[in-house]
């Protein structure tokens, strides 16, 4: 099934990106400014960053395809973005200093790993979708 053969790297994605992003965090507080070492960590753990949303893209998307039936799909997804936006807003709206803005989101990382901990385990079937 799309659902078993996508959850593996989803939980990989989910795991690995809150560490690889608290690379820069942790580098960007404890290393001077300017300095080649905090430079190389912070463009490490960016990269590690985007290679888990590399992993995470597809592998999601085949997992929501799966599971959101296609009646509710727009909707389902629409109501999601709301908050997503609206974080996305106060982050870019307020004076945060980057280290922080950071750690905050390996926070939500965090939080989204322990949710994706919680999705069936990959030999589960899928749960059936609810009747129209």
């Amino acid at each position: 099934s799309q659902v078993l053969t996508a959850l593996p790297p989803l939980r990989w994605a989910l795991v690995l990106a809150p560490l690889a992003l608290l690379v820069p965090a942790l580098s960007l507080q404890s290393l001077p400014a300017g300095g080649v070492e905090r430079t190389a960590l912070v463009l490490a753990g960016f990269v590690a960053f985007e290679f888990c949303c590399g992993l995470y893209m597809p592998a999601v998307s085949a997992v929501k395809g799966a599971l959101v039936p296609e009646s509710l799909r727009s909707s389902v997804y629409a109501t999601y973005r709301v908050p997503m936006n609206g974080m996305v807003l106060v982050v870019l709206l307020s004076d945060f200093p980057p280290d922080s803005t950071l750690l905050g989101c390996v926070g939500l990382l965090a939080l989204a790993a322990a949710a994706g901990a919680m999705l069936p385990p990959s030999s589960a079937p899928p749960p059936p979708p609810p009747p129209p």
